[in-house]
């Protein structure tokens, strides 16, 4: 997929570039070390993201028979949003690194990565209703949806007692939605129908709970070097995630619950082997491929070119990275 990721940077690399070039110089510097332009200096470099939101809204819309071109500022768009989501995120849950290097805000300081991540939110909507008025509803609606997600996961954090259901409730708005947008869109773009448009909607959503988990999954096991993240974050945040909820529903979950309960002093190594022998993992893997196995299905439901589904089927099962889980 390395060849796609290139070619989607390429196409939506212009008109973020625009976007970029009319923000505050401040503004400026920091949302384009962010997007992995240029170094913390302004030298340029190449720390690009997968992208994956913009390449399935580019694969969603050819896949319907539509223009790739017609679809390129839409996922332009989607990528800022998401990036923005991202630099707010670190901020939240105090991430230090973002890609192996310093996040935006640890370079820049809080306040300019705030409003880096706000005018990149402004933009994003800006460069979409510009293109197509209902697209960008589609896009303004999942925004609040990714809002009221990021709410919900805050709620869970130190929660032991969240259950799989309150799990699913945030994932859908915190990931789902905007991938559920990412395929939404890209149908609208190719001037499908409604009732396509909410098919692929849903298909983009069931998958991003899938990349969700598997996040979570990652976040506690596998070694830094692979997320370019800390090691165990969300344990140390006393983050409830799938993977621990799981576990803490175990009737043998009494010593990591007491291990939780105190995130700061928590023996994070511990806890994550605790979690594996209560379940935890292999209940997360196995969710993880059933939302996986939904979006999949939903997309086959979906009438498109034999050609379209295939690659739209091949860029799910990378963008859920499902693939991953063997590797650590």
């Amino acid at each position: 997929m390395e060849d796609r990721i290139r070619r989607t940077h390429e196409l939506i690399g212009p008109a973020l570039r625009a976007q970029v070039d009319a923000m505050h110089p401040d503004l400026a510097r920091a949302v384009g070390y962010h997007l992995g332009w240029w170094d913390e200096h302004g030298t340029p470099s190449r720390a690009y993201g997968k992208a994956s939101r913009a390449t399935i809204c580019l694969a969603a819309c050819t896949a319907l028979g539509g223009r790739q071109s017609d679809a390129v500022p839409a996922a332009a768009a989607l990528e800022m949003v998401h990036q923005q989501s991202l630099i707010h995120d670190d901020i939240i849950d105090d991430d230090t690194l973002r890609r192996g290097r310093p996040s935006a805000w640890t370079a820049f300081g809080t306040p300019v990565a705030i409003l880096a991540g706000d005018s990149m939110a402004g933009a994003a909507f800006a460069l979409l209703a510009a293109k197509d008025g209902h697209a960008a509803d589609v896009l303004r609606s999942a925004y609040l949806r990714v809002c009221d997600g990021q709410a919900a996961d805050l709620a869970l954090e130190g929660d032991l007692t969240a259950t799989p259901e309150a799990y699913v409730e945030m994932a859908l708005g915190k990931a789902g939605a905007l991938f559920g947008a990412s395929t939404a869109i890209g149908a609208v773009m190719a001037g499908a129908d409604q009732d396509t448009v909410e098919r692929m909607r849903q298909a983009g959503i069931d998958m991003g709970v899938a990349m969700q988990v598997v996040d979570d999954i990652r976040s506690i096991w596998q070694p830094s070097s692979g997320t370019g993240k800390t090691t165990k974050g969300d344990l140390v945040r006393g983050k409830l995630t799938y993977p621990v909820i799981a576990a803490l529903r175990s009737p043998d979950s009494d010593e990591l619950a007491a291990l939780l309960r105190d995130p700061q002093e928590c023996d994070t190594v511990k806890a994550a082997a605790l979690v594996e022998d209560l379940g935890g993992r292999a209940d997360a893997e196995e969710f993880a491929a059933q939302r996986l196995r939904l979006a999949l299905g939903g997309l086959a439901a979906v009438p498109m070119s034999d050609e379209g589904r295939e690659d739209l089927l091949r860029v799910f099962t990378w963008a859920s990275a499902t693939h991953l889980l063997t590797q650590f």
